[in-house]
């Protein structure tokens, strides 16, 4: 796969990712609306997976709970 596909696919699997996590979630801030977006276009996550999101048609969508589970062994 072409490194720039790549590239492409990863940070829209973290842009989903973070689509599932709740707004407690501190990583989900860098994907808020910023006042700086408007005056000076920037390269950061958020502006640009936000808008390949919208380009791919997955922005506005609503994606299931993203959650953690532990696995342990039974060391007996």
């Amino acid at each position: 796969m072409p490194l720039q596909i790549r590239r492409q696919q990863l940070a829209m699997n973290y842009w989903v990712n973070l689509q599932g996590h709740g707004v407690s979630n501190p990583a989900k801030g860098i994907l808020q609306a910023c006042w700086e977006h408007e005056r000076r276009p920037n390269t950061s996550f958020g502006w640009v997976g936000n808008t390949q999101a919208k380009e791919m048609g997955l922005y506005g969508r609503e994606f299931s709970p993203t959650f953690y589970s532990s696995v342990t062994q039974n060391l007996h």
